[in-house]
């Protein structure tokens, strides 16, 4: 997916299909970035049913960003076309609960997307151990754990080590595969970025902002594969470029293997729960 060169901390991306566009935004949307939000819905074209306005990669949020949600929410009303907020970060929610503008805007809850999944704490304890042992292993300075919704196919944060705000905020939901972790689900299989800011991968992302912003340098992350099911994937970050040992890269690939296992038992006693409760 094509960004838009980073000015004033904010990309976007702007996605067509059959009289509706997907707007995108990434980065910081305030005043000084306000501009460039308005810019990205003009690139959605004026003659169109819907506008969806995905702010999953917004990481601050301030009140003219605000301001400016409201009056897009507005213009959309004033020309009869709908327009919908989705996935709005913990950030964007944070602001938009504290100055009370909520029930103005036209949100798409991802809560109302997404099926409960009685199997997710036990997924998330067995994740979360993973990224402990997996640390030790890369000397990493940062980990994540990310599981997969497989209704909505987007990769959910359950568990980190490391992390603060915005840093974290971005991470928290992943929307796409062009992130370090979403490419290694896509593949089924390991990928290591030695050196974030020479990554061809990266190169003019959102990921990539966000990652140098926060000091990250070298990411490694670790498919987590049961069966022929992606389940989940385990994250590294360092803060300077790395080069993994190919000890440590067996190691790894090891630890998501046994990761698989556990997790694969955990799948099976959901399955057999939801077939006993299917026949009663």
């Amino acid at each position: 997916m094509p960004w838009s060169p980073r000015h004033n901390h904010l990309r976007f991306a702007v996605e067509h299909d059959q009289g509706r566009a997907i707007v995108r935004l990434a980065g910081e949307l305030d005043y000084a970035s306000a501009a460039v939000a308005h810019l990205a819905l003009e690139r959605a074209g004026p003659d169109l049913a819907e506008v969806t306005l995905d702010l999953s990669r917004v990481v601050f949020l301030d009140a003219a960003g605000v301001r400016f949600l409201i009056s897009a929410q507005r213009r959309a009303r004033a020309v009869h076309r709908g327009m919908i907020i989705r996935r709005p970060s913990r950030s964007v929610q944070r602001m938009l609960e504290l100055t009370g503008v909520r029930p103005l805007l036209a949100i798409e809850d991802d809560d109302d997307r997404r099926v409960d999944d009685p199997a997710r704490p036990e997924l998330a304890r067995i994740l979360n151990a993973a990224i402990e042992l997996a640390m030790r292993i890369a000397h990493a300075d940062r980990s994540t754990a990310q599981l997969l919704e497989p209704a909505t196919g987007e990769l959910r944060t359950v568990a980190h080590r490391g992390f603060s705000s915005p840093l974290l905020d971005s991470v928290e939901l992943l929307t796409d595969t062009e992130s370090v972790c979403g490419t290694a689900l896509r593949r089924g299989r390991p990928v290591w970025v030695a050196d974030a800011a020479r990554s061809s991968m990266l190169a003019d992302t959102p990921s990539l902002d966000v990652l140098l912003d926060a000091g990250v340098r070298a990411v490694a992350s670790v498919p987590v594969k049961c069966g022929e099911e992606l389940v989940a994937a385990l994250s590294l970050q360092h803060r300077r470029p790395t080069t993994w040992t190919p000890a440590q890269k067996v190691d790894l690939e090891q630890l998501g293997r046994s990761v698989a296992q556990e997790c694969g038992e955990t799948l099976r006693l959901r399955l057999t729960a939801a077939t006993a409760i299917d026949r009663a």
